[in-house]
């Protein structure tokens, strides 16, 4: 299986090492990258896959929605599970 961490790792702000390798959300969100994703649980199994590629950085930005995809780690594990 293809793993992220293939495409190397660098360090954001000095301590926290991230892959090369992300994943762009603003894709996930709704037409136009206005409002929330018409697939939710689609979104979801594209957050679970990247998960299981190793993807360890996701670039979010309020905008994209807006503010669909602000959410913490915590908050995304709590939607089902997506960590476990």
């Amino acid at each position: 299986m293809a793993d992220a961490a293939a495409a190397g790792t660098f360090t954001i702000g000095g301590d926290l090492p991230v892959h090369r390798l992300g994943y762009g959300a603003m894709r996930i969100t709704g037409a136009g990258v206005w409002g929330p994703p018409p697939d939710p649980e689609g979104a979801k199994a594209v957050l679970r896959r990247a998960d299981e590629l190793n993807v360890n950085f996701i670039d979010t930005a309020d905008s994209y929605g807006p503010a669909e995809l602000e959410l913490t780690p915590d908050e995304i594990d709590a939607l089902d599970g997506l960590a476990d």
